[in-house]
């Protein structure tokens, strides 16, 4: 969960450290009311990079000897900051295997002896709540094996010991992504430890009131990042279930919260049960997004429109557009310059895609995957739709947020009934945003065509000077950018690293080829010229960004009105 979900908040205070020395004082051993089951699944991939030696976190990878505990190292702040979360003991579970036992539980268990008292970075009320929260899912695995013979009374006595610090501090916990981890740790360690008395209800309220605040009435983010709402998704329908299987009752205000929740991200899911990749979000964990909204008994179709982002769906083929304006203010610190961006997936296949979040990868590809032409998008100028603010510090950390982007966007979804040849009709979706219109005096205005067969989408781009002023506005602008590229346009589409693509540019064509072999060609009108250019393509499971490719419609704005049409088709 390290990276899109960011519940560090402020590092550890003097107030806990000290609370954190008195609750490792007592000396009673709890027990496991029931063996604890996994709550969250991981990343096989990243559990094999972590017993090789190589971690990666806070976008910072650096390398250990193989095996060794990391805490015998002097590692980057950020870097032992989430280590100290434990969330990596849900890929090593992923993983498997006698090796990842032993590392697992040898590296708890020297936590224990290095900083169960007090000591090290682990001591925020969030760090402890994750910290709690992946120590109960995995205790089957830390304390299996004769390794583990004399040892397991000093982890459960640390259990112990983490849950008072949380009855403690809690509330200190800033409120948010920070405040609902040490809740939810707290409720992990109250449903499944015996020998004390936890504050079940008091914390079950205080998590339904910190689910509806961050979500706010209509169950969405501010941040419109669809891959921290499935993570707080799977926080929320876990305690929902615990609670019930404890017998307990959940608040109704956490029903109600799942439910809405669970509606956007069934908007925001693709054919292939991934997430739209904007906004600082990746696809997410393989299965994670299932078992989360089984878990929360969330039923129901997907809708067209929600959080933001408007979808298309017929035949086995998602589109999925970002059709709002970007977040404002300090909810815009992942926020990408993706306005109109789509992404495509045909069957179980991804199509067209975003770059993604370049996060995990350092502040450079952070910025790269922020940039409009990391998305399926059109840019002009070679510029973005929505500029970066400079670097400044909040909180402890180094925010780079949004200080200008479009303001006004608009969207439509309708429908264009066939005609007599076959044509079976679309779903269209009709869009646009003033991104350029204060630096060209253009209009960008999209339209996507969804066939109701799912066997093509078709696209227009647009752009416009509508009134006087942008007249006045887009001949400076042509004027001044006539030798430095301003008024070039490229229309990107990113496609997927598993995908091949052939272009052939006489005929205005580009094929791409799918892993299962199924042909998707783009064509399109002759405005502009067609070509294939390197993309990158971030996963966070990885070490390193993937190399892929991206079809390009590129040309000039020669007028106040510039037209182009493209269409991808089943081959």
């Amino acid at each position: 969960m390290s990276g899109v979900w960011d519940a560090a908040g402020p590092g550890v205070r003097p107030a806990d450290r000290m609370h954190a020395r008195l609750a490792s004082r007592a000396r009673d051993v709890p027990s496991f009311r029931a063996p604890p089951e996994p709550v969250l699944i991981g990343r096989p991939v990243r559990g094999r990079h972590l017993l090789e030696g190589n971690l990666r976190f806070a976008g910072t990878l650096v390398q250990i000897p193989a095996g060794a505990p990391p805490w015998e190292f002097d590692l980057p702040d950020e870097v032992m900051a989430e280590l100290h979360c434990f969330a990596w003991l849900d890929d090593l579970a992923a993983l498997g295997g006698r090796r990842a036992w032993a590392a697992a539980r040898s590296w708890t268990l020297d936590w224990t002896r290095r900083f169960g008292r007090g000591a090290g970075a682990g001591w925020t009320a969030a760090r402890t709540g994750r910290r709690l929260l992946a120590w109960i899912d995995h205790a089957g695995m830390i304390e299996a094996g004769p390794e583990a013979k004399g040892f397991d009374a000093g982890f459960r006595r640390s259990l112990g010991g983490q849950a008072r610090f949380l009855v403690r501090r809690w509330r200190a916990a800033p409120p948010g992504p920070a405040r609902i981890d040490a809740l939810t740790g707290l409720l992990r360690a109250g449903l499944a430890l015996s020998g004390a008395a936890f504050p079940l209800a008091a914390a079950a309220d205080a998590l339904a009131r910190e689910g509806e605040a961050a979500t706010g009435p209509e169950g969405a983010l501010p941040s419109r990042n669809p891959e921290r709402l499935a993570e707080l998704h799977a926080r929320l329908a876990w305690a929902a279930g615990a609670l019930e299987e404890g017998g307990h009752s959940p608040p109704g205000a956490l029903g109600e919260a799942l439910k809405r929740s669970a509606a956007i991200l069934r908007t925001l899911r693709h054919a292939d049960g991934g997430l739209v990749r904007m906004h600082g979000g990746s696809h997410g964990v393989e299965g994670r997004l299932d078992a989360a909204l089984a878990r929360g008994g969330a039923a129901g179709p997907s809708g067209r429109m929600a959080m933001g982002f408007a979808r298309l769906s017929e035949g086995r083929v998602t589109v999925i557009a970002d059709a709002a304006p970007p977040p404002a203010g300090h909810a815009s610190r992942d926020a990408h310059a993706s306005t109109l961006a789509v992404e495509i997936t045909a069957g179980r296949e991804p199509l067209l895609v975003s770059c993604g979040s370049g996060a995990p990868f350092g502040p450079d590809w952070r910025r790269v995957g922020r940039a409009t032409g990391s998305h399926s998008v059109l840019s002009l100028g070679g510029g973005s739709s929505a500029r970066l603010a400079p670097p400044v510090r909040r909180g402890g950390e180094m925010l780079e947020l949004l200080e200008w982007g479009p303001r006004e966007v608009t969207r439509a979804v309708g429908t264009r009934r066939g005609g007599e040849e076959g044509d079976p009709g679309a779903l269209v979706l009709d869009m646009s945003h003033d991104g350029w219109r204060e630096s060209h005096g253009l209009i960008y205005r999209r339209q996507v065509a969804l066939r109701r067969d799912g066997r093509e989408v078709a696209g227009e781009e647009v752009l416009v000077a509508e009134t006087d002023r942008d007249l006045r506005l887009f001949g400076m602008a042509a004027s001044e950018g006539s030798e430095d590229g301003e008024m070039e346009f490229a229309v990107r589409f990113h496609i997927h690293p598993e995908a091949e693509v052939s272009a052939d540019p006489e005929q205005g064509s580009a094929t791409v080829a799918l892993p299962s072999g199924a042909l998707w060609v783009l064509r399109h009108d002759g405005v502009g010229q067609l070509g294939v250019e390197p993309s990158v393509y971030f996963d966070p499971a990885l070490l390193h960004p993937l190399t892929g490719q991206q079809i390009v419609l590129s040309g000039r704005v020669e007028e106040a009105a510039t037209r182009l049409r493209w269409s991808l088709a089943r081959g």
